[in-house]
């Protein structure tokens, strides 16, 4: 992904409460924030399996918070292929 985005991904440490999440976090030249991360620990809470999965949040410039899942049921990679 850090050749496709052309950055390289910070890595987010996970915490108390998020053990699992291992999320990666690309910022783009325009700002945009692409996120990767999944949700184990909501696995008894969570009935959406797209979110306990690993999946993406973007966020845009200008926006207060990500977008809520991207794209919703289909793997990134499958966009490009």
């Amino acid at each position: 992904m850090d050749e496709l985005f052309g950055v390289k991904g910070r890595s987010i440490a996970d915490g108390k409460n998020t053990k699992g999440r291992k999320a990666v976090e690309w910022t783009l030249l325009d700002r945009t924030k692409i996120k990767w991360e999944g949700h184990p620990y909501d696995n008894k809470t969570v009935n959406d399996r797209v979110h306990v999965n690993r999946h993406w949040h973007i966020r845009r410039p200008g926006a207060s918070d990500y977008d809520k899942g991207f794209p919703p049921n289909i793997p990134w990679e499958k966009l490009f292929n």
